[in-house]
């Protein structure tokens, strides 16, 4: 049976069947590998509970879950998630209520504890509406299931035009579609049978409008959504220059560079939560000193914690990196280790200030680095970088 295609789905002029059929096992199908195949049974989790308690068939795989999985199939790179970004589509107005029932609902031993803290809105630019509303909108909510593994982040839209509202660079909006009743492993197989990229996007296995995984390959992100460099702009740096680092590319064009810092500077509605949130993504990163260093420029720092982008300016990357090395770097808790390690390095009223930011998202951590802190106060020189380790680990 050729796999269906909803009259959503029908609205972006995509085919209207698979050229693959449910269930048959192809030869690419056995070849996939046991990470993949175990990506694929974290999503068929998912898309079972949605479909059976909630009505919802559409699933998609997008963030940086697509690339990475698309870059695992075309050139054998290893499969590695921070967070398995999955989209759906309800077909319904999402709020706070229906997005909590979702999350308690499919929470699960191996999917993961749903999270309530992290139950947000996912605020996009909507430029059909008037400019007040539209910088306002709404498009839906999203949350984690957390698990020790990668974390499962589900984002449910509204509608397929809310869905298309998301993301800033073209590298942002490539999309994997897996409907109902199918797996991970069958569209991957089907993937890799189909002649070219752009053959797969035909068939209506990969959706990507605006072409953006020959930008990722050719390491030439575009940004195809500007509204929301000036609805958030110190979030659309962090996100931008993630983009570009990932890809190995070091420096903004120009005129990014100077809409970046204009809007950057006109910021009024600082989201303290998110800065933070995204801050530790950063520190997370292999890369996470040139990016603070490209971050440190653009002024992001100055809208934020201004005494933290003294620091970093005052060190360059590789004095950047080794301050990081002191703290455990093989730690899967890196982000942590660094953001302590930088809390050291200023004053007692500035780590105060930024104990306050993380206490936002992470409220517990916040309070237990600020007793390490103490503690650290009564080691002597010689044991600090060993005690350091101990009580942050």
């Amino acid at each position: 049976m050729a796999l269906p295609i909803s009259n959503a789905m029908r609205s972006l002029e995509l085919p209207s069947t698979f050229y693959f059929e449910s269930g048959r096992k192809t030869n690419q199908e056995k070849l996939l590998s046991d990470s993949l195949k175990n990506a694929s049974k974290t999503l068929s989790e998912v898309q079972s509970g949605l479909y059976r308690w909630f009505g919802i068939g559409e699933t998609l795989i997008g963030g940086g879950s697509s690339r990475a999985i698309l870059d695992h199939l075309y050139f054998e790179s290893p499969l590695k998630m921070r967070d398995f970004d999955i989209f759906a589509v309800a077909n319904r107005q999402v709020d706070t209520i229906l997005a909590e029932a979702i999350g308690r609902t499919l929470e699960s031993e191996t999917l993961g504890e749903f999270s309530a803290k992290d139950l947000r809105p996912r605020p996009r630019v909507n430029p059909q509406l008037p400019e007040d509303d539209g910088k306002n909108y709404i498009a839906g909510y999203g949350f984690f299931w957390k698990q020790k593994a990668t974390e499962v982040d589900l984002s449910l839209f509204h509608s397929w035009s809310d869905l298309e509202l998301n993301g800033i660079l073209d590298v942002d909006t490539i999309m994997i579609r897996v409907p109902a009743h199918s797996s991970l492993s069958e569209v991957a197989a089907a993937i890799l049978e189909s002649p070219s990229y752009g053959a797969a996007k035909q068939k209506g296995l990969i959706y990507d409008r605006f072409d953006g995984y020959s930008s990722w390959c050719l390491k030439k992100p575009q940004v195809v959504h500007w509204e929301e460099l000036s609805r958030d702009p110190v979030q659309a740096s962090i996100r931008i220059v993630r983009a570009h680092v990932k890809m190995g590319v070091y420096s903004l064009q120009n005129s990014l560079i100077q809409r970046l810092v204009s809007n950057i500077h006109q910021e009024k509605r600082l989201n303290r939560l998110q800065v933070v949130r995204n801050f530790l993504k950063v520190l997370g990163d292999p890369t996470a000193a040139i990016e603070l260093k490209i971050l440190e420029q653009l002024g992001v720092f100055d809208v934020w914690a201004p005494f933290l982008g003294a620091v970093i300016n005052r060190f360059s990357e590789v004095e950047l990196n080794h301050v990081f090395s002191e703290c455990s770097p093989i730690n899967p808790r890196t982000a942590l280790n660094r953001f302590f390690s930088l809390l050291r390095l200023i004053g007692p009223l500035q780590q105060e200030a930024l104990l306050t930011d993380l206490s936002l998202a992470e409220p517990v951590l916040a309070l237990q680095m600020k007793s390490n802190l103490a503690d650290l106060q009564q080691v002597p020189k010689n044991r600090e970088v060993g005690a350091l380790e101990e009580l942050v680990v």
